[in-house]
């Protein structure tokens, strides 16, 4: 039998991969400060933003209209709809029981 080089394996390899491992990009300390520090600006911004988007539709609005509207209903369907969305709520609030029980929230958190 003829000689044969050895298949490459991890210890004899001549070829090595020239590919670098991939970075994260680098993100400046102000704002991760600012991340951090300032989240209870965040849903402020965020309700702020929404308003200014929506203004022009929000004032259009006609609330003698609205009134009208409501006490025109049925209030037996106004009742259904109230009674389905404390249901719901309840329903979120059992959820968030069932979720975190395994965990080490206390109630008031």
């Amino acid at each position: 039998m003829a000689n044969l080089p050895n298949p490459p394996t991890l210890t004899n390899r001549t070829e090595v991969d020239p590919s670098p491992a991939p970075t994260r990009p680098r993100r400046h300390p102000l704002v991760l400060w600012s991340l951090a520090n300032f989240r209870w600006v965040w849903p402020i911004l965020v309700v702020a933003v929404v308003v200014a988007v929506s203004w022009t539709d929000l004032r259009a609005i006609s609330y003698r209209q609205v009134r009208f509207a409501i006490r025109n209903q049925d209030p037996s369907l106004l009742a259904l709809a109230a009674v389905l969305t404390l249901l719901n709520l309840a329903i979120m609030g059992l959820y968030d029981v069932v979720c975190l029980r395994a965990t080490k929230v206390r109630v008031l958190e």
